[in-house]
């Protein structure tokens, strides 16, 4: 059964529909993803087709409409990073992961089938952080946050977490 969620941020509200088969860590990784970036790039947009044979979990462009950075969250097989990295010889690709034992084993995969891709970028949160959100969110959220000395502060429905992303290469 689809379900849609609703995050209603100081000056925007975004609406997710969570698949029958998507579980709801994956939309955590999304809106964490969008609070990460879109400090950096007001030009985020989560799910935003683009001419692909994939769609992104969210997606940042340029100025000029190109897309700079893409963002898979969760599960994303090797071929899917590939085919991703050959058709976008120009973008950054970051993936978030749930903890830090997914990204180490995503991580170890990555070296002995890229050697070395400066282009992949991999996030992950300490161990139970994003099991916190899921297990908060109802289908109409409020949301609050701030970055302070590499730190991410976010309220939820009235309760407070923080987490210090660990970024790889």
């Amino acid at each position: 059964m689809k379900t849609k969620l609703t995050f209603k941020f100081n000056d925007k509200k975004i609406i997710l529909t969570k698949g029958d088969k998507e579980s709801i860590d994956h939309i955590t990784l999304k809106i964490l993803a969008y609070i990460m970036f879109s400090q950096f790039d007001k030009n985020m947009a989560i799910e935003k087709r683009v001419d692909e044979k994939y769609k992104p979990d969210l997606l940042g462009w340029d100025n000029k409409s190109k897309v700079q950075i893409w963002i898979e969250c969760g599960k994303t097989s090797l071929d899917k990073i590939e085919k991703i990295l050959r058709s976008n010889s120009h973008r950054n690709i970051y993936i978030l992961k749930k903890n830090k034992k997914k990204i180490l084993a995503l991580q170890k995969e990555l070296k002995k089938r890229f050697v070395r891709s400066k282009r992949i970028k991999l996030i992950a949160f300490e161990n139970n952080f994003v099991n916190l959100i899921s297990n908060n969110l109802t289908r109409q959220n409020w949301l609050t946050y701030y970055h302070k000395s590499n730190q991410l502060f976010i309220n939820l429905n009235g309760k407070k977490l923080k987490t210090k992303p660990i970024e790889l290469s």
